[in-house]
């Protein structure tokens, strides 16, 4: 807030450098002294007119200079004579000649010999009727000038040196000079304000406004010395000052709009775009047909007659609805701005020269001024927004503080509540630990208990197929008899190494055997010790976990064991492979269906291990397989 405070400060310096330098420059009026630092303004009534058509100025009868007979005359020729030689003129070495405004076709004659010749090829072109100065050196300072010229007439004869008659521009311009450069530094203040703090729209209005209206157009449009620093057409003269005009009321009512109350500002905004468009479309238009310029500038008037209105009623229906101190402020600034242009013109027209000067010294504070007052505000207002959110946040703090220091009080409880907690969930843990451990050994023992019953189910059923073999073969022929008691034996013998082999691979942490080969083993076994028929598809497959293993072969054993033991089936079909990331298990056969609800202890122990990896066991049947045991699980490869 302190940089935003310095370049207020900073911009009222520049207002008071303006006054300062104004009011000076005011008491001087260039028109009304004879000898200005060396600088002679050649009065009208040392000037003589003729009309007569004559090409020898000699032979011409010459008459006071009548500006209204001259005006009359404005579209014919007709002479001026300039007696240097009965002035008082200081330094004639290199002594020049200053027409303002030059018009569009002049002749300058000494010595009855033409020293300087200026016409205009366009000067019926609208565009190009800009006020011009010319300088003529004169070659002989003790010859009169004969000036035959047509178009405009000249206000203005100073003679004098030509570092002289630049001098005398300045200091005619002077007062316009110091507002400009004045105001073109607030412009840029306030847009680097703007730079600085983005969120205020207006200031970039602001700053765009003051630098077109009151810098760039009085510049190019009524400085004498714009032509001494931009060496610019008639035609891009006239373009840069209808551009300025277009753009200055644009961003004036830009300006109101910020403003004005929120329900105006689409109605201000379509007046905006409405203005630009006539304005652009008519500059476009009028640089293709130039004579389209005597439609523009009255066309133009009417829309900026229009906006005017408009701007004084929606400031009007705002102050209404609200008493708002910066539209009231901005409306008295506008009222007083159109009363001062409506003054200038007067002035201009009435040749009241002080008043005019007078003016145009005032006339932009009554815009700016609103504006500065606005846009002070605006950071006054937000500071005051700043300081009450500074004590609140002050407030919020101590609030905190309060919060704090009770909360680390809470906290300190909550941490011996916490230990005391801790200490009983250790205790806690404990037993839960000695209980898990009980767990697990039961786990164990039902794993053992499972696999024997698998094992010792598989071998006792083919031993029990062979015995009843045996018993029957026992008197017709006993060989074959013996024979079968001989590969009970041999069962029996490889259940118990089977038994044996399971008890020492539960405590290995992974299974070494080939799935598929014991499968496949399992199955020929089977085959030829339990007298059934098995057909099987085994696919390729993926590498598979321990548990992955167990359970598969496992299944199988148990569900050949079931099938020949509680449902009588003599045919099977085993498939295994890997289906869409599952492994697919199918052992069907044509024994008797199954009809029980509840699994019994082989089939349960099974469902578990399945369930463990989350799969799925199902119990189906089809028209060809009475029994289908279906066990699918996601495949986690080991």
């Amino acid at each position: 807030m302190k940089i935003r405070m310095n370049v207020f400060r900073i911009v009222f310096v520049c207002f008071t450098i303006f006054i300062i330098g104004s009011l000076k420059v005011t008491t001087v009026d260039a028109s009304e002294h004879v000898d200005i630092e060396g600088y002679t303004d050649i009065s009208h009534s040392d000037i003589s007119v003729s009309f007569d058509n004559l090409n020898d100025p000699n032979k011409l009868k010459w008459a006071p200079f009548d500006k209204s007979n001259l005006l009359k005359e404005q579209d014919g020729t007709f002479w001026i004579h300039i007696p240097i030689t009965h002035l008082d003129i200081q330094h004639q070495d290199q002594l020049r000649l200053l027409v303002y405004p030059s018009p569009s076709y002049f002749e300058v004659y000494q010595s009855n010999k033409l020293i300087h010749h200026v016409e205009d090829v366009n000067e019926k072109d609208p565009i190009t009727k800009v006020s011009r100065w010319h300088i003529v050196t004169l070659t002989d300072a003790s010859e009169d000038v004969y000036i035959r010229m047509k178009g405009s007439i000249p206000e203005h004869y100073i003679a004098g040196t030509e570092s002289q008659i630049i001098g005398y521009l300045l200091k005619t311009d002077m007062i316009d000079l110091i507002s400009i450069i004045g105001f073109f530094v607030i412009g840029l203040l306030t847009l680097l304000l703007y730079l600085y703090n983005p969120k205020f729209r207006i200031l970039i209005y602001y700053a765009f406004f003051i630098i077109i209206h009151f810098s760039v157009w009085p510049l190019f449009t009524y400085t004498h010395t714009s032509q001494l620093f931009f060496q610019i057409s008639k035609t891009t003269q006239f373009y840069i000052t209808v551009t300025g005009q277009v753009l200055s009321i644009a961003l004036l009512l830009l300006l109101l709009r910020e403003i004005i109350e929120e329900r105006y500002r689409t109605l201000v905004k379509s007046f905006i775009f409405g203005y630009l468009a006539v304005g652009f479309i008519g500059i476009i238009v009028t640089y293709f047909y130039n004579q389209f310029v005597n439609v523009l500038f009255p066309t133009l008037s009417i829309f900026i007659l229009i906006n005017i209105i408009l701007a004084l009623f929606v400031s009007i229906c705002s102050l209404k609805r609200q008493k708002n101190i910066e539209l009231i402020i901005f409306l008295s600034g506008l009222i007083v701005f159109i009363l001062l242009e409506i003054s200038l013109n007067l002035s201009v027209t009435g040749e009241l020269t002080k008043l005019v000067h007078f003016i145009k010294m005032i006339r932009p504070f009554s815009i700016v001024l609103p504006g500065a007052f606005i846009i002070i505000n605006r950071y006054r207002e937000a500071d005051r927004q700043v300081k009450e959110y500074a004590d609140n946040l002050q407030q919020l703090s101590k609030k905190l503080e309060e919060h704090n220091i009770h909360l680390e009080q809470r906290v300190a409880e909550r941490t011996g509540e916490l230990k005391e907690a801790n200490r009983q969930l250790e205790e806690s843990i404990q037993e839960r630990m000695a209980a898990a451990v009980e767990i697990s050994a039961l786990e164990e023992r039902n794993r053992i208990a499972q696999e024997i019953h698998d094992i010792v189910g598989h071998t006792l059923t083919t031993t029990i197929v062979q015995i009843e073999a045996g018993k029957r073969l026992i008197i017709k022929k006993p060989e074959q008899a013996i024979e079968r008691m001989e590969t009970s034996q041999k069962l029996i013998r490889k259940g118990l190494d089977e038994i044996r082999i399971s008890v020492r691979l539960l405590k290995e942490s992974e299974w070494n055997y080939d799935l598929q080969q014991a499968l496949q083993h399992t199955i020929e076994e089977s085959k030829n010790y339990a007298g059934v028929q098995i057909n099987s598809s085994i696919k390729r497959l993926p590498s598979l976990s321990m548990i992955q293993k167990n359970v598969i072969y496992m299944a199988l054993k148990e569900g050949i064991t079931n099938g020949i033991k509680h449902g009588g089936a003599r045919r099977f079909y085993f498939s295994l492979e890997r289906e869409n990331g599952m492994m697919t298990f199918q052992l069907k056969n044509n024994g008797t269906s199954y009809e029980q609800q509840d699994f019994g202890f082989g089939l349960a122990t099974m469902q578990k291990r399945v369930e463990s990896l989350q799969g799925k066991v199902q119990i189906l049947h089809d028209n060809e397989w009475n029994f289908i045991l279906d066990i699918r699980f996601p495949i986690v490869e080991g």
